[in-house]
Parts: structure tokens; C-alpha cells; sequence
């Protein structure tokens, strides 16, 4: 599920960071909070699994210095992963009758 969510706030199509990703995370409401080292951790794994394509640029942080941070990017596999995951949590709520 975490990848799912993840895949969603990826999929306006821009590149982000991992606490772009987390920026997005944090404004849905879904009764927990995902934190940056796991979404590191999913979308290296994504990354692997061809559903995340990732890039490294330097930026300028908040205190000045230069670092080089990772940009995420997700692909059609990552979309197709968003749709089948749609689809299986919406039949499992017909299953289910909407229980929660």
C-alpha cells in the first residue's frame, strides 16, 4: 500500500525528491504518516522493478551548501501498478459492502 500512495503523489509527472514525496504524503489524510527513510527505501525498490525512474541533481539547501539529492520519476509500469491497485482495492469494497 505504501507503494501505491507513494505512485500517487508521483503521478502529476514531475520529478521529486524524497521529501517532495513526503510533502505530498502529508497532505492526504489517511490516519498515518509514512516516513522519509521508507519512502527512500520503496521507491529504490520501485526503481528496481522498472516502475520509478530516478535522476541525481546538485541544489543549493536551506543552509547554503550544494548538495546532490535523488529525483524520482514514475514511468508506465508505475502507472499500470496505480491503475491495478485501484482496481483491487475497489473490488475489494464491493466485496466487502464498504466496511471499513
Amino acid at each position: 500500500m505504501n507503494e501505491a500512495l507513494i505512485l500517487s503523489a508521483l503521478e502529476s509527472g514531475e520529478a521529486l525528491s524524497v521529501a517532495d514525496v513526503a510533502g505530498r504524503l502529508s497532505t492526504i489524510d489517511m490516519g498515518r504518516s509514512i516516513d522519509d527513510g521508507s519512502i527512500y527505501l520503496a521507491l529504490h525498490r520501485m526503481s528496481a522493478r522498472g516502475m520509478v525512474t530516478s535522476s541525481r541533481r546538485v541544489v543549493t539547501s536551506a543552509d547554503g551548501k550544494q548538495r546532490e539529492i535523488g529525483f524520482y520519476s514514475i514511468t508506465g509500469a508505475g502507472r499500470q501498478a496505480v491503475s491495478q491497485f485501484l482496481r483491487e482495492a475497489s473490488a475489494a469494497t464491493r466485496l466487502t459492502g464498504g466496511i471499513a
